[in-house]
């Protein structure tokens, strides 16, 4: 399934002795990924780094990206006009919301001014310093400099046993992002006087909600046919995501011409 994001930049400054500073950072989105370029004022070719990228989502805490490459890791040699690190971000999240970057860079050698051992032989001068971090916070709609920030979201397929408690036989698929779309067939008792079974086949939309932890919540709303398949239904509920891989769903649906509601539950899987 082709997955859409929108930028989400978060601007994030390191500051190291010896006016070595990280400036110039640009956020932006490069197919699926997220590609963060930064530059190392002050730094020369002699010159080692540790880079470490992390990163807070929703205020919870704060992680460090595994699916990374480019200038990021130990022995980043300095001198560069430009690095860049490609985040593969939904191989490592579902989604992203507000959120903070903090970029860490320690100065681990620096080969620009050797000194001499005792046996006249040059050395490279180890020269371990402590960082410092400051970072800014960013939330959906912000913009920082020309680059807008909003809300990123991976559509997620999902399929899952969909009943109720008048058509216990069902059930329904749909995508679960920022927005999404679903669709539900159930089916109850066979009526023998009309020579039909009970059921509805219902379709409409997913909206996300809240996250927590582990856990999402998304709502979700539509119509379609109901009773026999053959009056207006609508309903409504929401549905929960626990470790991104279970769907529990529970909701409500109205037949308004017979006027009677019916109880909507269920319970699948998120791919």
């Amino acid at each position: 399934m082709k997955r859409f994001f929108f930028l989400l930049p978060a601007v994030l400054i390191s500051y190291l002795s010896f006016s070595q500073t990280v400036e110039n950072i640009r956020v932006e989105p490069d197919g699926d990924n997220i590609k963060i370029s930064y530059r190392i004022g002050g730094s020369t070719e002699s010159q080692l780094y540790n880079v470490v990228l992390t990163c807070s989502m929703d205020g919870g805490q704060r992680f460090e990206p595994q699916s990374v490459i480019g200038d990021v890791g130990q022995n980043i040699r300095g001198g560069k006009s430009f690095y860049t690190v490609i985040w593969d971000v939904f191989e490592d999240i579902e989604e992203v919301g507000n959120g903070e970057f903090f970029v860490r860079i320690k100065l681990i050698s620096d080969a620009s001014t050797p000194f001499t051992s005792p046996r006249n032989q040059p050395r490279q001068r180890v020269v371990p310093i402590e960082t410092k971090e400051a970072s800014s916070s960013f939330r959906p709609g912000k913009k920082t400099g020309s680059t807008s920030q909003t809300e990123t979201f991976h559509q997620k397929l999902f399929i899952a046993y969909n009943g109720s408690v008048y058509n216990p036989y069902g059930f329904s698929v749909g995508t679960i992002g920022n927005w999404g779309l679903y669709g539900s067939l159930r089916l109850g008792n066979y009526n023998e006087y009309k020579e039909l079974f009970e059921g509805s086949v219902t379709a409409g939309i997913t909206k996300f909600l809240i996250a927590k932890e582990k856990f999402r919540l998304h709502g979700y709303a539509g119509g379609g046919k109901g009773d026999f398949l053959d009056e207006f239904a609508m309903e409504a509920g929401v549905i929960g995501v626990v470790m991104n891989r279970l769907n529990l769903s529970l909701g409500f649906t109205y037949i308004t011409n017979v006027n009677y509601g019916d109880l909507v539950f269920g319970i699948g899987i998120v791919f």
